[in-house]
C-alpha cells in the first residue's frame, strides 16, 4: 500500500512552484502507478519546469485560464507556450 498525501498552498504563485515540484517527485517515488499529472498554470512556465523535473515518466496536463478570463479573446498561455 503507498501512502498518499495533500500539501496545500497558502496562495497561488510562482513562489510555490519548487514545493510543488518537491511534493510531486516525491509521490512519484511512492507509486510507479502514476502516468498522467494535472497542474493548473496561466501561463504554462511551472508546467515546463515540472516536466524538466520529472522527465518523460509521466504525461504532464497544464489547466489554464479559459480564453477571455484576463480580457475579452485574450488567452493567457501562449500558442507559442502550448506548442
Amino acid at each position: 500500500m503507498s501512502r498518499k498525501f495533500i500539501t496545500y498552498f497558502d496562495k497561488e504563485g510562482n513562489d510555490y512552484t519548487d514545493e510543488l515540484i518537491l511534493a510531486v517527485k516525491d509521490r512519484l517515488e511512492l507509486s510507479d502507478q502514476i502516468k498522467h499529472i494535472v497542474i493548473a498554470s496561466a501561463s504554462g512556465k511551472s508546467a515546463l519546469k515540472l516536466a524538466d523535473a520529472v522527465g518523460d515518466q509521466v504525461k504532464i496536463i497544464n489547466v489554464t485560464h479559459h480564453c477571455g478570463f484576463s480580457g475579452p479573446n485574450e488567452s493567457d498561455i501562449s500558442d507559442e507556450m502550448i506548442k
